[in-house]
C-alpha cells in the first residue's frame, strides 16, 4: 500500500477502459498499461524504440498503414509512436513479429485485469464501486463519492457521475434525466429511455417498450448487418452531400470572381469609352468653333468688299453736278442696285448660340451612366411597372419575413380576365397584389394564403391592404390591417378577381376592369385621412394590376423538417440508390419536399388526408409495406374534394423495390391525361381511370392496384400485384404525402 499512487500522480495514465489505474501497483517501474492506439489495456504488447508499448494488433495496423506510403525498394518501414512521434524501424521481411515482446508488463496487466473484475473503489480499495465519474475517470463507492465530490466543492460541481449496473459495468445515462440509467427501449421511437421517461412524462405514452435485454434479443445478426450497410450508405450519401455543398461553395466563389472581373471589365470599358467620347467631343468642339469662325471671317471679308465698292460709288456719284446728265443718273442707279443685290446675297447671320447648349444634358448623362449600378443593386420588385424604387422599399419593409418576389400575372400582358388570374396565381402561396386606377391611384394587398378556384373564405391574420398617399412631392405607403373577422380575410372563387375582407373591403373585377373599396368590415380604416376616398364606398376603373409570388423565410424550417422525415424514411428502408432514382423521377426545377401527411403521426383517415393535402399544388405519395414493397405516385395538380377526374400530363406512378432487389421503375401515362387522378372528399388518393393505384385510409383493406388503364403496365407483369405483391389487404408500414416545391422560372 505504501507504493500506491494518488489520483494526481496517475493523471498521465488513460483510464477510459473502466480501470482504476490510480490504485494499480506500479512496482518500481514507471510504465503505462494503456495502448496509445486503441486506448484499452495492452494485449500482447510489443516494445517500440521509445519507452512506449502498443498492442500487437495495433502495431500491425500501424505497419500496414506505413507500408502503403513506403517507396518501393525500401527494406524497412518506420512505425511512428502515437504518443511521442519517435520512429521505430521494422524490417519488411519479418514485419511486426520482429519487435520485442514487452514481458515486463505482464504483472501490472494481470493486476489491472483482476481489479477490473472486482470493480473496487478507486479511493479506498475496499468497498465495491457504485458509481463512475466520467470527468475523473475513476470508480467510487458511495462513501468515497460523497467525500470527494461533495456539492460544496465547486471544482467537482460539473463532474458527470454515472451509476453502475448490477453486473458492475458502467451504465448509460439518460439524455433527458441526469443521473438516471436507461433501462428500457421504445420500439416506436427507437430510443433508449429510463423509468422517469415512462412514468412522469408523456413522450412515450402508449408506445411499446421492452427491457434492454429483451430488445437486444429481438435484434438478429442480419438486422445488425443491414443496419451497418444502411449506415454506410448514409455515410456515402452524407459524403456526397458534403462534396456537393463544397462544389456549390466553390462555384459561388468562382462566380464571385467572374462577376467581379466582369464588373471591373465593364467599368474599365466604360471609362475607356468615356475617355474616347471626351476626346471626340473636344475635337468636334474645336472643329465647330473653327468652322464658325471661318464663316464669320468670310462674311466680314464680303462686307469689307461691299463697303469698299459702296464708298467708290458714293465718291463717283456723290456730287450733284455729276448727276445732271441722264447717263450719269442711270449709271448711278445701276451701281446702287448692283450694290444692294450683292448686300442681299450675303446670308443672314443669326444670333450666335453658346456652344455649351449644344452639349448633352448633364443630369441625363449622369443618370444613363448610373444605370450600370442597377444591374448590381436591383430594387425588390425589379419587374414591377407600377411602383418606383422608393415605394418598393417601403412595401417590402412591411414584409420582413418574405423574400424572392416572382411576377405571376400582369393584366396588361396576360389580359383582364378573372379566369387567367386564377390559372396563373392559384396554389402559389403568399402573394402581393399591386394595382393602379385610371385616376392614378396606387393600391394593393398582401395575403399569406393561397388563391384557389373553389369558393372559400381564407383565414389570414397577417393580410393587409395598402394605399399610396402623396405628400407634396413624396409618396407614402398607408397600411390597412386586419382588426376583426380574420377568418374572412380573403375570398377566393374562380370567377372572381382578387377579393379581400368579409364584406369586400377591397374587390377587384378583372373582367369588368373595375375595383371598389369599403373599409371597416375586416380591415381597419387607416388613421391617415388625407386619402379621401377611403372614408366612404368608392369604385373606379382599373388601369393595370400585378400579382407577385413571394417566398416565406419560414419555408426553410418546413424544408428542414421534410428532409428529416425523408432521412428517417430512408433509414427504415429507402436506400440511397432508391432516393436517387426517385429524385430523378421528379420534374425539372424540383427544389425540396415539405411533409404534409404521415400515417404514423396523423392516423389513417381520408378526411385528415384532404385537410392536410388539398390545394397544395404538386404532391408526392410514398407507400411502404411490411413486405418490403415501396411504391407511390406523383401529380402536378392539387388534390381536392370535387368528386371528379383531373387532367395532368405530368403525373406518373413508380415502384422503387419489391423487397427482393427489383430495380426502381417509373410508370408513365399510357393514354390521355384526362383521368390522371380522381379527387373525392370521401376517398383517399386515387390514380388512373381504373384505379391503377388507390389508397383508402378509412378502409385500408380496400386499397388496391390495377395497372394498365391509365398508366403503363411493365411487360410480363400482373396488373394487380406488380406494385404491392398482392391484390388486397396490404400491410401498411408507413404512408407519406409530400408537397413538391418547384423553383419558379
Amino acid at each position: 500500500d505504501s507504493k500506491r499512487t494518488s489520483v494526481v500522480l496517475c493523471a498521465c495514465v488513460r483510464v477510459s477502459v473502466r480501470v482504476c489505474v490510480c490504485t494499480c501497483w506500479r512496482m518500481s517501474l514507471d510504465v503505462e498499461i494503456i495502448c496509445p492506439v486503441c486506448f484499452g489495456l495492452l494485449l500482447r504488447p510489443v516494445m517500440l524504440s521509445c519507452p512506449h508499448s502498443v498492442c500487437a494488433n495495433c502495431a500491425q495496423k500501424l505497419y500496414d498503414q506505413q507500408v502503403l506510403t513506403t517507396a518501393r525498394g525500401q527494406s524497412r518501414v518506420l512505425l511512428i509512436c502515437p504518443t511521442c512521434r519517435v520512429k521505430t524501424p521494422v524490417s519488411m521481411r519479418t514485419g511486426v513479429d520482429g519487435l520485442q515482446q514487452a514481458t515486463f508488463l505482464d504483472k501490472p496487466l494481470r493486476m489491472a485485469r483482476r481489479r477490473l473484475a472486482r470493480r473496487l473503489c478507486g479511493v479506498c480499495d475496499q468497498a465495491v464501486a457504485d458509481v463512475f465519474c466520467k470527468r475523473c475517470e475513476v470508480y467510487y463507492c458511495t462513501d468515497c463519492k460523497d467525500s470527494t465530490h461533495s456539492s460544496a466543492r465547486g471544482s467537482f460541481r460539473n463532474h458527470s457521475i454515472v451509476p453502475l449496473t448490477e453486473d458492475g459495468s458502467e451504465g448509460t445515462e439518460c439524455t433527458r434525466h441526469k443521473g438516471r440509467l436507461v433501462e428500457y427501449f421504445c420500439l416506436r421511437d427507437n430510443t433508449l429511455v429510463c423509468k422517469v421517461c415512462l412514468q412522469k412524462t408523456d413522450l412515450h405514452k402508449g408506445h411499446q417498450t421492452l427491457s434492454l435485454l429483451d430488445a437486444a434479443n429481438r435484434i438478429t445478426v442480419e438486422e445488425i448487418a443491414e443496419t451497418v450497410q444502411r449506415s454506410r450508405e448514409l455515410e456515402e450519401a452524407l459524403s456526397h452531400m458534403k462534396q456537393t455543398s463544397q462544389e456549390a461553395a466553390d462555384m459561388i466563389q468562382n462566380s464571385v470572381k467572374d462577376a467581379r472581373h466582369q464588373i471591373v471589365s465593364v467599368f474599365e470599358s466604360l471609362r475607356q469609352a468615356l475617355t474616347r467620347r471626351e476626346a471626340e467631343m473636344l475635337r468636334g468642339l474645336d472643329v465647330m468653333a473653327t468652322d464658325k469662325c471661318r464663316q464669320i471671317d468670310a462674311r466680314n471679308a464680303a462686307l469689307d468688299s461691299i463697303l469698299k465698292e459702296s464708298k467708290s460709288i458714293l465718291d463717283s456719284h456723290g456730287e450733284e453736278k455729276n448727276l445732271k446728265s441722264a447717263i450719269s443718273k442711270l449709271k448711278c442707279k445701276q451701281d446702287v442696285s448692283r450694290l444692294l443685290e450683292t448686300l442681299e446675297s450675303i446670308p443672314f447671320l443669326p444670333k450666335p448660340t453658346p456652344l455649351v447648349a449644344l452639349l448633352p444634358n448633364q443630369s441625363s448623362f449622369i443618370h444613363a451612366v448610373s444605370r450600370y449600378g442597377d444591374v448590381i443593386e436591383a430594387p425588390p420588385l425589379a419587374s414591377s411597372l407600377l411602383v418606383d424604387r422608393d415605394l418598393q422599399n417601403q412595401l417590402f419593409s412591411c414584409l420582413p419575413q418574405y423574400e424572392n418576389p416572382v411576377l405571376l400575372f400582369r393584366a396588361s400582358i396576360h389580359g383582364f380576365s378573372n379566369r387567367l388570374f386564377h390559372e396563373l396565381c392559384d396554389f402559389q402561396g403568399p402573394t402581393l397584389c399591386i394595382a393602379k386606377s385610371c385616376e392614378g391611384i396606387l393600391f394593393g394587398a398582401f395575403t399569406a394564403a393561397s388563391w384557389v378556384p373553389t369558393p372559400t373564405w381564407k383565414a389570414d391574420p397577417h393580410a393587409f391592404l395598402f394605399f399610396v398617399s402623396y405628400r407634396e412631392e413624396s409618396a407614402e405607403l398607408v397600411r390597412s390591417e386586419v382588426f376583426q373577422n380574420s377568418i374572412h380575410a380573403v375570398y377566393s372563387r374562380k370567377d372572381y378577381g382578387p377579393t379581400y375582407g368579409g364584406n369586400h373591403d377591397l374587390a377587384i373585377s378583372l373582367d369588368d376592369r373595375v375595383w371598389g373599396v369599403d373599409l371597416g368590415n375586416t380591415f381597419r380604416l387607416p388613421k391617415d385621412r388625407r386619402i379621401d376616398f377611403l372614408e366612404d364606398q368608392f369604385s373606379s376603373d382599373l388601369e393595370d394590376l400585378e400579382i407577385f409570388a413571394i417566398s416565406s423565410v419560414d419555408i426553410v424550417a418546413a424544408r428542414v423538417g421534410s428532409s428529416l422525415a425523408w432521412r428517417q424514411l430512408g433509414m427504415k428502408g429507402l436506400a440511397f440508390d432508391m432516393r436517387q432514382s426517385l429524385q430523378s423521377f421528379l420534374p425539372l426545377g424540383y427544389n425540396s419536399l415539405v411533409l404534409l401527411y404521415q400515417t404514423s403521426s396523423h392516423g389513417y383517415s381520408n378526411v385528415e388526408f384532404h385537410r392536410r393535402c388539398d390545394y397544395k399544388g404538386p404532391t408526392l405519395l410514398l407507400v411502404k409495406l411490411s413486405t418490403g414493397h415501396i411504391f407511390g405516385g406523383y401529380t402536378a395538380v392539387s388534390w381536392t374534394g370535387a368528386g371528379c377526374y383531373e387532367t395532368d400530363s405530368k403525373a406518373f406512378l413508380f415502384s422503387l423495390t419489391d423487397g427482393r432487389g427489383r430495380a426502381p421503375v417509373k410508370l408513365e401515362l399510357n393514354r390521355k391525361a384526362n383521368k390522371a387522378i380522381f379527387c373525392a372528399s370521401h376517398m383517399g388518393p386515387a390514380f388512373g381511370g381504373g384505379y391503377d393505384l388507390y389508397i383508402d385510409f378509412d378502409h385500408v383493406e380496400d386499397s388496391c392496384s390495377n395497372l394498365g388503364h391509365t398508366y403503363v403496365l411493365p411487360t410480363d407483369a400482373l396488373p394487380h400485384t406488380y406494385l404491392a405483391g398482392t391484390h388486397k389487404e396490404w400491410a401498411f408500414e408507413e404512408v407519406l404525402v409530400y408537397q413538391v416545391l418547384v423553383d419558379s422560372l
